[in-house]
């Protein structure tokens, strides 16, 4: 058990670390980008409030590794409920399109599963739900990315 929790651990931490990794070259790439964007699907066309976004979203999550790693079940509680606000916000609708608006669904219900797991103490089933955050986060932006290219 304890082998398992250290590669889930491991796991987390390295997927945590991808999703940093990718959001900051999908800010490089949103900024040469910029004048590529078709902008009938966007929201909003302010690049720099989006930044600010996107490092809150990073900031919530690297603490969701760090409790993760630390088991820190209190921060990871805390963090999973600032994500979830967050998803509720407009900043956070980047597209208008029916598979933006299922991944945005699909998001909330793993963040509320990670933040159960945490408030039920279940450091194993927090890691496991916080995996699937990820890859929530990574196939969402994927699509953000593909649909903002003209």
């Amino acid at each position: 058990m304890y082998k398992f929790s250290m590669v889930a651990v491991g796991v987390v931490a390295f997927c945590g670390f991808a999703l940093a990794w990718t959001a900051q070259a999908m800010q490089e790439m949103a900024a040469d980008n910029v004048r590529k964007i078709d902008t009938s699907k966007r929201v909003t066309s302010q690049p720099a409030a989006t930044d600010g976004f996107m490092k809150q979203k990073l900031k919530h999550s690297t603490s969701i590794v760090e409790g993760l790693a630390t088991d820190d079940l209190k921060k990871i509680g805390i963090a999973a409920e600032k994500l979830l606000l967050l998803s509720h916000e407009a900043d956070w609708n980047a597209l208008k399109t029916p598979a933006y608006l299922k991944m945005s669904d699909e998001f909330r219900s793993s963040v509320k599963r990670l933040r159960k797991n945490a408030d039920d103490k279940n450091l194993d089933g927090a890691t496991l739900a916080y995996f699937e955050v990820t890859i929530n986060c990574v196939r969402c932006h994927k699509h953000v990315r593909a649909n903002q290219l003209p």
